[in-house]
């Protein structure tokens, strides 16, 4: 019996590689495809030998491939009828998903090409974390989106070695399967006897290093909504209309919130005063944005806000979504001056959030590490469920960003684990993308207990824009352990163009300028020079807007953060990133 086993398991590492396990497979335009979630180490040549197929056909049947892989992408990979096991699930077209083993919102919004918003919205509660077996509705048709073939390419492959540090109940199985390099190969690379690996042990993985050349391009002709370009575009007018719609709370509400909003339309002033010497000529409406959406709603007609031409705001919460709604549906350009969530983006091409969302933030903070970190020790702190997604996002972003040849890898652990992965002697950078003050102010606690194992070693922390306004982390940790996040904006005094507005600022109000003060000037002087005056500022006092649309038919994000750092006690702007 035992001879059968062992012989078992020596066919299985052998065969595995040749054709899909448990095979899912869908029908488009009457051709069969497997369907394929890319997992953390999967490689285009892996693929390719997985499923038997060349490079060239996964390529011809996912254009974006040519680019790289990304964790959580659905590729579809074509068979022959013949090869179809009959038995396998097909993928359903069924606006709901089964939850599986790995799956989070993170991969199941890019498999379904839908945003986590709507995702949560329809099941109250996976923003905490989803369990397997778990089934999760979808938005309203949710579909496996058709083919284009656009590229022809050329792939070359050559050997190269990774070398792999095993994290906790990992199996060599696994790790075979995560990179698709059968068992036997890694043994033999690495003078193994047995299958058994532990924690920690560093192991050479062989690997396909891919090149891929665009041979030739046929061009495809972008589909466009000429009727939603004519109306995005300003016909000159002698008088505009612009409503700002700012929470003031005049009916009971949010005191912080009316202090923002004051202190918002003060710095707008300053920057409709600066228009009207450019040659602005606006009726200038400011209500007050009741945080009831059903008076909100009534306001929106009431106020007769469907004749403006721009709106600015609201703030946050469903006010925003509403507004949004009520630009798109009476084809008005709006402004969020404050909102990161993207959700009010799609497939609404009249709104534009002038700050960026959180994913695109760590995405910058993932290309600075790849780009300057290049001789430092890294590793990702796994977060808690509903930060996965930015976990997931850096992770993505990290391995994307890094440059040909690099020998940079990227180390992950959980957060009682840290001691473990500080370099004695050398630089340690701990990537933490938690928004959860228990959990940033815990993990600071454990760094500092356990510091001391760097020696004379450095330790830098790279957290959250969160992180910065959070008391209940010790200045002196933030200090000694050079607290670095990615913002949307700096706000510094010593810049020049902060003194120029700080001296209107006290000579119009006698009061101190305040970020929100700022905001409300930059966001006010970019968007109504751009859209009414047709000229471009991207820099202001505290931002530099590269406004970009997120998808094709939809709203508009700024794509630029700042990556800042606390020292000395003071906060440090090192580099702007566009992503």
């Amino acid at each position: 019996m035992k001879l059968l086993y062992s012989l078992f398991f020596c066919l299985f590492s052998v065969v595995a590689f040749a054709q899909p396990e448990n095979p899912v497979y869908e029908e488009i335009n009457g051709k069969k495809f497997y369907v394929h979630i890319v997992q953390g180490g999967n490689t285009l040549w892996g693929l390719s030998k997985m499923y038997n197929v060349p490079a060239e056909k996964i390529i011809e049947f996912n254009p974006t491939v040519s680019a790289g892989i990304q964790l959580g992408q659905k590729i579809v990979i074509p068979v022959d009828a013949s090869q179809v096991n009959e038995t396998a699930t097909p993928v359903k077209t069924a606006e709901t998903h089964l939850v599986e083993k790995g799956d989070n919102l993170y991969n199941i919004s890019r498999r379904y090409g839908v945003a986590m918003e709507d995702i949560v919205k329809l099941n109250p509660g996976s923003e905490n974390g989803i369990s397997i077996g778990q089934q999760l509705k979808l938005p309203a048709g949710t579909k496996a989106a058709e083919l284009t073939v656009t590229t022809s390419t050329q792939i070359t492959f050559s050997d190269s070695i990774v070398n792999y540090t095993v994290l906790p109940h990992e199996t060599l199985y696994s790790i075979s399967k995560r990179f698709m390099v059968p068992i036997e190969d890694i043994k033999k690379l690495n003078n193994l006897k047995n299958d058994k690996v532990r924690k920690n042990d560093v192991i050479k993985i062989p690997v396909k290093k891919e090149k891929i050349t665009k041979v030739e391009v046929r061009k495809v002709e972008e589909v466009r909504d000429s009727k939603i370009d004519e109306e995005l575009s300003f016909k000159s007018k002698n008088e505009y209309q612009i409503f700002y719609l700012l929470p003031f709370g005049l009916d009971g509400g949010n005191d912080n919130l009316k202090g923002i909003a004051t202190e918002f339309l003060m710095g707008a002033q300053l920057a409709l005063d600066s228009l009207e010497k450019l040659g602005l000529k606006a009726r200038v409406q400011v209500l007050d944005a009741p945080t009831d959406t059903t008076k909100f709603k009534a306001l929106l007609v009431e106020k007769n806000v469907k004749k403006a031409d721009l709106i600015i705001g609201p703030f946050m919460g469903n006010n925003v979504e509403i507004a949004a709604a009520f630009a798109k549906a009476n084809k008005i350009r709006m402004v969020s001056p404050l909102n990161p969530s993207t959700s009010v983006l799609k497939d609404n091409p009249y709104v534009y959030n002038a700050v960026d969302s959180d994913i695109t933030l760590i995405e910058g903070a993932a290309q600075y590490i790849a780009a300057n970190k290049t001789t430092d020790q890294i590793v990702l702190v796994k977060v808690d469920a509903k930060d996965d997604e930015l976990y997931q996002a850096f992770r993505q972003k990290f391995l994307k960003s890094l440059p040909a040849g690099s020998k940079l890898k990227l180390l992950e652990c959980s957060h009682s684990d840290i001691g473990n992965f500080i370099k004695k002697g050398g630089s340690t950078i701990f990537v933490v993308p938690s928004r959860d003050k228990v959990f940033s102010t815990r993990f600071m606690s454990g760094l500092e207990k356990t510091s001391s194992k760097a020696g004379a070693g450095k330790i830098t922390v790279f957290g959250t824009k969160d992180w910065i306004n959070n008391d209940e982390i010790k200045g002196y940790y933030k200090n000694k352990f050079t607290l670095h996040f990615s913002s949307p904006y700096d706000f510094n005094y010593s810049y020049d163009a902060s003194k120029k507005l700080l001296r209107k600022y006290r000579v119009k109000y006698n009061a101190d300028l305040s970020k929100y003060g700022a905001q409300g000037f930059d966001v006010s002087l970019y968007f109504i020079q751009k859209f009414l005056l047709s000229k471009d500022s991207e820099t202001g006092v505290m931002n530099k807007f590269a406004i970009e649309s997120v998808a094709s038919g939809s709203g508009y994000e700024n794509k630029n953060c700042f990556i800042m750092k606390q020292e000395n006690y003071e906060l440090i702007q090192l580099e702007v990133i566009h992503d």
